[in-house]
Parts: C-alpha cells; structure tokens; sequence
C-alpha cells in the first residue's frame, strides 16, 4: 500500500472574508459614484462655457441615484442635463459641459475610487 495523508481545507473563514470584501465592496463603490457624479455635476454647472440666459439648462444638469452592485458589474450612475435644448448646446464643441466636467475630473474620480477600493478593503478586515 502507498503512504497516502488527506489534506482538508476549512474555507468556512475565507469564504466569509470574501462575502465581507464584496459587501464593502458594493457599499464603498456606490458611495464614490455618488461623489464622483456630484463632482461632475458641480463642475458641469460651474465650467460650462454656455451663456446662461434662463438657468435652466444650467438647473436641469444633475447626477442620476446609482443603480446595480458592483459586484454584479451592474453599478452606474450618469450624470444628465434634462433641458430639451441640452443635447444641441452639448454637440458644439464651444459649448459642450459635460464632456469638459468629466475631464476636469478624471484624476479626482480615480482617486475617489482608490480611497473608496482602500476603505472597502480596511472594513472587510483584509487589512
């Protein structure tokens, strides 16, 4: 007969571990489409190149509730002018707002996600 030894693996502990990172996970990443949303929003209001007439295109622009879990790869949240004219003032590039609010927040939107990756990773106890 050969020598034979049986190796079992408790992964009760890691399998917890790994429900606790997703959980924060899927709290942390909706908070932070939340506040990258709200920064783009914002600068959208505050850069845009349009001549505010009215205010309310200005008014209309604002981000959209999250929907989805990100660890479904469902979770998103846009951020929309809801004036009937916004689409037009968007298409010239003179006046686009929106385009010109994202790229003014790229960076800060990456670091947003990284804080919030850190937070989720420190809650769930992986660190």
């Amino acid at each position: 007969m050969i020598p034979a030894i049986t190796v079992e693996l408790d992964t009760r502990s890691l399998r917890r571990a790994a429900k606790d990172l997703e959980r924060a996970l899927d709290d942390e990443l909706e908070a932070c489409v939340v506040r990258v949303t709200e920064d783009v929003a914002f600068s959208a209001r505050a850069l845009h190149g349009f001549v505010n007439r009215t205010g309310r295109l200005e008014a209309s622009i604002a981000p959209t509730r999250p929907v989805g879990v990100f660890t479904r790869d469902t979770l998103m949240a846009t951020v929309t002018a809801s004036a009937p004219y916004a689409e037009f003032v968007e298409q010239r590039a003179d006046l686009a707002f929106l385009g010109p609010a994202w790229a003014a927040n790229e960076a800060r939107a990456a670091q947003h996600l990284d804080d919030a990756l850190e937070r989720a990773v420190t809650r769930a106890g992986w660190r």
